[in-house]
């Protein structure tokens, strides 16, 4: 069986850059690579996921920040690669709403983000969403996607928290036989409370994916034929990969739930 191949970052060199967040992280270099390396938490860390999430978004065509799974001088984490040293400069959507001084940091309004990007920025970032949707990513925020010096929309990052990195196996059962749980489980999750449309709070992603469709279909329809790219031979072959990191009965259950979401999404169409 082919499994993922734990990569060992430890004769990569500290680089001493102030990090910020609560859980323990530093940057790494090596000859022309840079990365910042995020320990594992615990049994039911995300230290894996980055990864799994980065190659989802491949998947459906986004350029997303690349990660590796790896060990640094004995310890798991992940590996997220600075995408700077290839694609230049890149500004915090935090910063480009900073025009609106009465909104509170890290959140933001659709129409907010309307005024400031391209309107083909704008349809990057529906993209985005959507696929954030597809992996249940509940932490969508303004300080962890932002735009590059050329107005385009950075490849994503900080993809952690998704992918159901906390469910445990002996949970999963559960979530096959019991409709209602399922359906908790899988849709109706609170998002981030800083996202809002026309000033409402939006509190699921599927409620963002129903906002999204009834006010511009043909972008809908766009982005979702791109996160058709993901097909369940294609989550196979991906998940495949991980095997022996990720609990089996785990990898089975998001493939489930992400073309689950997929399919709920070609039915509003």
């Amino acid at each position: 069986m082919v499994i993922y191949e734990l990569m060992d970052f430890s004769s990569w060199q500290v680089e001493e850059i102030p990090v910020s967040g609560a859980n323990r992280k530093l940057w790494l270099v090596n000859n022309q690579k840079r990365g910042l390396f995020k320990y594992q938490r615990d049994a039911y860390s995300d230290y894996w996921v980055e990864s799994l999430a980065s190659d989802i978004f491949f998947l459906a065509g986004m350029v997303c920040m690349k990660a590796d799974m790896g060990i640094y001088h004995g310890a798991l984490g992940c590996l997220c690669y600075d995408f700077t040293l290839e694609h230049g400069t890149f500004f915090e959507m935090d910063d480009e709403l900073a025009l609106f001084p009465n909104r509170k940091k890290g959140c933001y309004d659709l129409t907010m983000l309307r005024k400031v990007v391209s309107p083909t920025t704008f349809n990057e970032i529906q993209h985005m969403l959507m696929i954030d949707y597809l992996i249940g990513n509940f932490d969508r925020h303004t300080r962890n996607f932002g735009i590059l010096a050329n107005g385009v929309l950075a490849p994503v990052y900080d993809n952690g928290s998704s992918l159901s990195y906390r469910l445990k196996p002996e949970d999963i059962p559960a979530l096959y036989s019991n409709k209602k749980r399922f359906y908790a489980n899988a849709y109706v999750n609170p998002i981030s409370r800083c996202l809002k449309s026309d000033g409402k709070t939006v509190y699921t992603n599927l409620d963002l994916m129903k906002v999204l469709h009834a006010t511009d279909h043909r972008t809908f329809k766009e982005n979702l034929d791109m996160c058709c790219m993901i097909s369940e031979e294609s989550l196979s072959s991906v998940m495949h990969n991980f095997s022996g990191v990720v609990d089996n009965d785990l990898l089975g259950y998001i493939k489930y739930v992400v073309t689950h979401r997929l399919n709920t999404l070609k039915e509003m169409t």
